[in-house]
């Protein structure tokens, strides 16, 4: 399996690959800016070799004091659930710690992304 893109901006990896319709409106949701005019700086990373990737998986794949602190997911529940919450990966404080967060509201205030649970 391929180590993760380097870039400047966050990722967003697809893992489930059963719903293109749902990827591809996930990825116009994050690219929208809030009201505030905050744009997240987000790559979407839609590449076959990281179907089906785990946590344990992905924390391998990705450089230790690397440029990511956490990756955004976009596994089965995230492209099959209405509000899209999408798996976040902690690389940085608590490597594998993960919740899920509404992608649309992630930046829709000033508040911490709403998460659930």
């Amino acid at each position: 399996m391929r180590k993760l893109p380097k870039t400047d901006n966050s990722l967003l990896l697809r893992t489930d690959f059963s719903d293109e319709a749902s990827w591809v409106g996930l990825c116009a949701v994050v690219q929208v800016p809030n009201e505030e005019g905050f744009h997240a700086q987000l790559d979407c990373v839609c590449d076959p070799a990281y179907e089906g990737l785990t946590v344990e998986q992905l924390l391998e794949l990705a450089p230790k004091g690397g440029e990511h602190t956490f990756v955004l997911v976009a596994d089965r529940i995230a492209l099959t659930s209405p509000e899209q919450p999408v798996l976040v990966v902690d690389l940085y404080d608590e490597p594998g710690r993960t919740f899920r967060g509404i992608t649309a509201r992630c930046w829709a205030s000033r508040t911490t992304c709403p998460s659930r649970t």
